[in-house]
């Protein structure tokens, strides 16, 4: 890994490896945070729809 670190910042510039390193931790960070947000927002919706079942029950109920 070393040497492959050496070959990649002899031939495109000094520091070019650790940029590489930097970007794909920030885009797997940004994939968690995509994913836990998508988890939220179907627990959210998952939440609603029970919501309206439950007032929509009720409605039957009150009606029947």
């Amino acid at each position: 890994m070393q040497e492959m670190r050496n070959m990649i910042d002899m031939r495109f510039g000094h520091g070019t490896w650790k940029s590489i390193v930097d970007e794909r931790a920030r885009r797997i960070q940004e994939a968690k945070e995509a994913a836990k947000k998508a988890r939220l927002e179907k627990i959210k919706a998952q939440k609603e729809q029970m919501e309206a079942i439950k007032q929509a029950a009720i409605i039957f109920l009150v009606a029947g």
